[in-house]
């Protein structure tokens, strides 16, 4: 309580120091001039109305301000909640078109698929399918539509020219390559190695209409 009164107490004397330069100025002496010249009802309705302005004009003044504040403060929140959805929108956007970057250009479930491809690409390039094998075939991890696969690929008696149209092909192809070592042989002028592939595939769905 006493803390209430020491925060009113300024205002008192603010507003007791208003009403001193009030009744000094010539406006408002012709006021009461005015008013007293008014019969006694009248006097007493003017004094009251004059005495609820005084009073709850500044309330109501404030009530008005404290709801504008209010106000703008909640445009603001919805605003800054607005740009968040948004800004969350267009981050996984551009996650999901990098992972579409990613995709595997041909979805592939099995060393047997891994190993096809891989054959079909070494023949493009007219270089023997068995210079290349797939061990290790594992499915790593699945989001939604979106499945991981992994294996080490084995390669032998490649020139350095058809190695690396070989790494080209396989990064056309989507097949990421996050491993690669090599060694040389000397005798024939060729390398051989092992590359630890990673594919991204995007599970196909098929839907089927009821006859």
């Amino acid at each position: 309580m006493m803390k209430l009164f020491a925060f009113l107490k300024p205002l008192d004397i603010y507003l007791f120091q208003q009403l001193d330069l009030l009744k000094a100025n010539s406006f408002y002496l012709q006021i009461i001039d005015r008013v007293s010249a008014l019969n006694s009802s009248a006097q007493k309705i003017t004094y009251q109305v004059a005495s609820f302005s005084i009073i709850f004009l500044p309330l109501f003044i404030t009530t008005l301000l404290l709801m504008a504040n209010c106000s703008l403060r909640s445009d603001l929140d919805e605003k800054y909640l607005i740009k968040e959805n948004i800004d969350l929108y267009l981050k996984n956007k551009n996650i999901l078109n990098a992972m579409d970057n990613m995709m595997a250009t041909q979805e592939i479930k099995s060393a047997e698929e891994l190993t096809t491809k891989i054959e079909s690409v070494l023949n493009g390039l007219k270089v023997s399918a068995r210079n290349a094998s797939v061990a290790n075939f594992n499915t790593d991890e699945s989001w939604g539509s979106i499945t991981q696969v992994s294996a080490d690929l084995n390669f032998s008696d490649f020139s350095m020219e058809d190695f690396a149209a070989f790494i080209t092909a396989l990064i056309s192809e989507k097949i990421n390559i996050h491993n690669l070592n090599i060694n040389r042989n000397p005798a024939n002028q060729t390398i051989k190695g092992d590359i630890h592939l990673v594919i991204f595939n995007r599970i196909q769905q098929y839907q089927y209409e009821e006859q």
